[in-house]
């Protein structure tokens, strides 16, 4: 069998060629620089001329992309056309791709509408729901901050709040069937809904590293970015940063070869490495149960040439009833590829690169002819008949032409179900066009959990212990043989990481174990040292035991490390509210709802501090935030339906009890509630404006 070679286009670049420019630009600038005579240039005074920007923190050494538009302007130009180069970036109004004249859409299951329109050049969301006469109630608005996702196959919307967090919407743009559909994870009655964060291991493969400083992308760290952020995977994802790159460039180094060997050419990497860069973002066996970072690692240190393995752990999945051949969702490129026989015989030659070129979008036209002539650098051409009870015409459209039209067939996806993608499992397919049948959203269960290539895998009770928490991160330590089996190989397994163990105080925390989550905690600061996240997690334990002194001290020394976290502010104000200390616990409210403005809870108990301070009125404005956060929130419901009582006005009360007596978590609290409230006379007809 002939191997495949990776070919990857050649750039030749000159440092006088770059200098030429740089130097007429500083001139042009009125930087004073003489005509060349000698091929050195302060690097100081080309970057600013140049406007290239270098990051520091947490990644450090990158540069803007723009930067290697000067030297490699062709390969720029054709990379702006690739989807990774437009997987995030800021919405506009110019060529929209969705279809604004017909945006609204129902969601019956959960009953709520949702709008997305475009206002003076801004996206704009809205949710709502109807009451009983058809009104509008539970209304959340917000402008829309960022898109992630070509629009290939789907758009995704994003909103950011003032302290730099990201959260989802729930309505997206599915380009394929030119319609709005809930994003997945939203289908069933109860889900997120605007409170679904975006968090670093997403941002890793949907756009550059950002400019944070160093430390913010540990793990447990809060999931902030900043409001200028990189749009889209840029260069250096795939050829590592750029910095050193450029320096060496204008050194005036004569060697062309230390140009070169300054920046990655994964194309240039062993196969193992190759691979690697293409997939840490491309293999991802499974998405219920996704790859988690070395404990030693943070979110943004990996750099194309290192080993993939040593920077996170990978899992596979073992369904029931379910051969591993037939799972296939939208991320399974590499994926399936592996399960090939034509890359197993490759012997590591056959790879992403093979096919694709990652700078450039093959014209639809193209695509078939394009692909035939990589499958002709193994197979021979032969007259490939179609298959004998295949549609009439489908010779002139496959036949001896479309390789991968008939072997890698598109295939809906089924976890995103309103998708199809190109299967990369490249195989005699009988039907091909069953692939396409529309599907229902399942969710996977799960029988066992793999590691994707033991081999590359932590070893022994480490390795156990990775394993395990590919079950326990997922369900918050709610299965209980998982965090049992975790517990007990943190007995007996030292490891020099406070994660695991935190791993285990959540789960614990969840299942309300406070006494066991607290001597855990103990041990892990008397062996590693005190954290904000221990000192917070012994507080939310010592709140569950009812020892609010303890936790309020805890508390307030974790803001003291890691000032101006939401959650911390807000469990704050729980103590401060049952002490009645009404002023501080409305001061920390404030503070949390300001950082975090859809963090429901603390609206709601924003508006039981007001009912108890004598301020119904502003009570109601904060049940009203709380709801249109949260359509489920029964307490937000009896709160609402007490404060509008005690502002004069029950009519409005019944329409929100009866409202949630359809859609509150626990409708039967609601409808007791209602039971207080008498049908309205003309007396209490009238309507008392919001405050």
């Amino acid at each position: 069998m002939k191997k495949p070679v990776d070919r990857q286009p050649s750039v030749r670049v000159t440092s006088r060629a770059l200098l030429v420019l740089l130097l007429a630009l500083l001139a042009a600038s009125g930087s004073g620089a003489s005509p060349i005579d000698s091929l050195l240039v302060d690097p100081e005074e080309a970057y600013r001329a140049l406007d290239i920007r270098v990051t520091g923190g947490a990644a450090p050494g990158y540069v803007n992309d723009r930067t290697c538009s000067h030297c490699h302007a062709e390969i720029y130009r054709s990379f702006q056309s690739v989807a990774m180069a437009k997987s995030f970036y800021r919405p506009t109004s110019r060529a929209p791709i969705e279809d604004f004249d017909n945006n609204h859409f129902f969601h019956p299951p959960s009953q709520r509408h949702y709008e997305l329109s475009v206002r003076d050049g801004e996206y704009w969301f809205r949710r709502w729901q109807v009451d009983d006469a058809g009104e509008p109630i539970n209304e959340f608005e917000t402008k829309v901050d960022w898109v992630l996702g070509s629009g290939n196959h789907v758009r995704t919307y994003l909103y950011q709040n003032e302290s730099g967090e990201l959260y989802q919407l729930p309505l997206g743009w599915y380009s394929q069937e030119g319609k709005w559909e809930m994003q997945p994870g939203y289908e069933a009655a109860r889900h997120l809904g605007v409170s679904r964060q975006i968090r670093r291991p997403c941002m890793f493969c949907h756009n550059a590293y950002p400019d944070v400083p160093k430390g913010s992308d540990q793990h447990l760290e809060p999931h902030r970015f900043p409001k200028d952020l990189p749009e889209g995977i840029g260069c250096q994802r795939c050829h590592g940063p750029g910095d050193a790159h450029v320096r060496t460039l204008l050194s005036g180094v004569a060697d062309l070869e230390k140009i070169r060997s300054s920046i990655v050419n994964p194309g240039k990497l062993s196969p193992q490495r190759r691979d690697d860069v293409c997939f840490e973002c491309h293999m991802l066996p499974a998405v219920a149960v996704t790859p988690i970072r070395r404990f030693e690692r943070a979110d943004y240190s990996f750099r194309p040439g290192q080993d993939l393995a040593e920077y996170m752990v990978v899992y596979d999945i073992r369904e029931s009833g379910k051969d591993p051949g037939e799972r296939f969702e939208i991320n399974h490129h590499p994926y399936r590829l592996r399960q090939s026989r034509c890359y197993a015989e490759s012997g590591g030659e056959l790879s992403c690169l093979t096919c694709h070129d990652p700078h450039r979008k093959i014209p639809p036209e193209q695509r078939a002819e394009h692909y035939r002539s990589k499958c002709l650098g193994c197979h021979q051409e032969s007259s490939h008949p179609p298959p004998a009870d295949a549609e009439d015409g489908v010779e002139s459209r496959m036949g001896l032409t479309d390789c991968a039209g008939c072997h890698m067939p598109e295939t809906r996806t089924q976890d995103v179900i309103h998708v199809t993608m190109t299967d990369h499992r490249i195989r005699i397919v009988e039907q091909p066009q069953t692939l396409l049948a529309p599907l229902e959203k399942t969710k996977p269960q799960i029988a066992e959990i793999l590691f994707l290539e033991p081999e590359r895998a932590p070893a022994g009770d480490l390795g156990e212990i990775y394993r395990i928490l590919g079950v326990v991160r997922p369900s918050e330590g709610q299965a209980s043989e998982p965090m049992q089996k975790l517990a007990q190989l943190l007995r007996k397994s030292l490891v020099a990481s406070s994660i695991p163990y935190l791993d285990l105080v959540r789960g614990l925390l969840y299942r309300r174990q406070y006494d066991t989550a607290l001597e855990v905690l103990e041990a892990v600061d008397a062996a590693l040292g005190e954290t904000p996240h221990s000192l917070e997690w012994s507080a939310v334990a010592l709140l569950g035991q009812g020892q609010l002194a303890a936790a309020e001290q805890r508390l307030l020394r974790a803001l003291e490390l890691r000032p101006e976290r939401p959650e911390t502010l807000f469990n704050l104000a729980l103590i401060l509210n049952t002490n009645e200390d009404l002023d501080a616990a409305e001061k920390r409210l404030k503070q949390a709802v300001a950082l975090q403005p859809n963090l429901s809870k603390a609206w709601h108990y924003l508006g039981e501090v007001n009912s108890k301070a004598g301020r119904p009125a502003a009570a109601v404005d904060s049940y009203r935030r709380a709801l249109s956060i949260d359509p489920t929130f029964t307490r937000a419901y009896l709160g609402i339906g007490q404060a509008l009582k005690e502002v004069g006005d029950p009519r409005e009360a019944r329409r929100y009890l009866r409202h949630g007596i359809r859609h509150a978590r626990k409708p039967e609290l609601v409808e007791a509630a209602l039971r207080d409230f008498p049908e309205p006379n003309d007396a209490s007809a009238a309507r008392i404006p919001d405050s």
